[in-house]
């Protein structure tokens, strides 16, 4: 079976990121709270009587457990107009297709639902049924997540696609990158 290539949009600006993810084969992975979207890991809750009066315990053990688990955000879509617009600088920047390698970290990978309100959880929800859920007002980016315990994501990179808008001079940085340390990636403008 082939293995399914996600896209990660990057501006170049802070250079050392983007030469990171090439040389050490990985993404990093954020805790939901630095995300960009404000309502991420927003939910609520859902109680029987039996459970309310754990109700306190209950958030605060979930909570918790949400913060031990890292988001790497990626991409179905190597070509999305806002996702270059907002990920890549403006189209300065490149879109990463990778793969994701096994590990041992990962807890969950997959789609993200997008929903028309916050997810409803129940009493023994777990912090991935909340990471994998945004809001409808995301759903352009078509996103797929690794939820792992590591601050990084091992990857394998397959190919970079240039932005409309990257220079020549970071073009031919990649490329000199790219040449010496992974000849085996396509490039592409």
């Amino acid at each position: 079976m082939r293995e399914e290539v996600f896209y990660k949009y990057r501006g170049l600006d802070n250079f050392e990121f983007f030469a990171d993810i090439i040389l050490n084969k990985r993404l990093y992975a954020a805790q939901f709270q630095t995300l960009n979207d404000p309502m991420e890991g927003h939910y609520y809750y859902s109680m029987n009587e039996d459970n309310e009066k754990n109700i306190d315990k209950w958030v605060k053990d979930f909570f918790n457990q949400k913060q031990k688990h890292r988001i790497c955000s990626l991409s179905k879509d190597d070509n999305n107009m806002l996702m270059w617009s907002h990920y890549a600088n403006s189209h300065r920047g490149v879109c990463i297709g990778v793969t994701v390698e096994d590990s041992l970290d990962i807890i969950h990978s997959g789609p993200v639902t997008y929903l028309d309100d916050l997810p409803t959880l129940q009493y023994h929800s777990t912090p991935q049924e909340v990471l994998m859920k945004k809001l409808k007002a995301w759903n352009y980016e078509r996103e797929h997540r690794v939820i792992s315990t590591d601050q990084f994501v091992k990857i394998s990179v397959k190919e970079i696609i240039f932005g409309s808008r990257c220079t020549s001079v970071h073009k031919k940085i990649v490329r000199a990158i790219v040449e010496k340390y992974s000849p085996e990636i396509i490039l592409k403008n």
